[in-house]
């Protein structure tokens, strides 16, 4: 491609700190180290589809300690629908999403098919652990991959690097589904009006 130079009054760089810190060559040092420390970690959700309900009451999202880190949540994919219908009804289908991340190590097994297949067994393996029966109820699985990583919050994400990543420098603005340091699309979209 050709180098093009563009002119405009503002700019809004919405594209993980990582990379915006070495795109914006205007940043200090300290900002463009606060950018480099905000970690991230590709994630796999893994939907099961089953014949009956996996849990006794009604939920959005479900958390779980366990003990291999095979997975952090379940969230019950219909609950939201069924809470807000004027008469509650709940819905035929039964569906519910795991969610894991992953080392940043295991990125490229992402693209395997046979990798993902055998981590959707051992996921509805690691349900059966904490939910006795919940394996004979599954009828399908699906699964996807999230190669691009995911912004992982940790101790000291939001008072520390919170200010030096999100703060505009001159007329340069900065967004993305990093910039709150919380990994869903409803920050993603706030930081951008605001920088907008």
């Amino acid at each position: 491609g050709t180098l093009e130079r563009v002119h405009a009054r503002c700019a809004i760089v919405a594209t993980q700190k990582n990379i915006a810190a070495a795109i914006v060559h205007e940043l200090p040092s300290e900002r463009k180290e606060a950018m480099r420390a905000v970690q991230y970690a590709p994630y796999i959700t893994v939907n099961f589809c089953c014949n009956a309900q996996l849990f006794p009451t009604r939920a959005f999202d479900f958390w779980f300690d366990d003990p291999q880190n095979r997975f952090t949540d379940i969230i019950d994919a219909t609950s939201s629908q069924d809470a807000a219908a004027t008469a509650p009804k709940r819905h035929t289908d039964f569906v519910y999403m795991m969610s894991a991340a992953q080392p940043l190590a295991v990125r490229k097994d992402l693209e395997r098919e046979e990798y993902l297949m055998q981590f959707a067994q051992d996921s509805a393996t690691a349900l059966e652990h904490h939910i006795p029966g919940s394996r004979a109820k599954i009828e399908e699985m699906q699964v996807f991959s999230w190669g691009h990583s995911m912004v992982i919050p940790h101790v000291g994400s939001h008072t520390k690097l919170y200010p030096a990543i999100t703060a505009p420098i001159g007329n340069i603005f900065f967004a993305g589904a990093d910039s709150d340091l919380a990994p869903s699309v409803e920050n993603a979209m706030g930081v951008a009006f605001e920088a907008a």
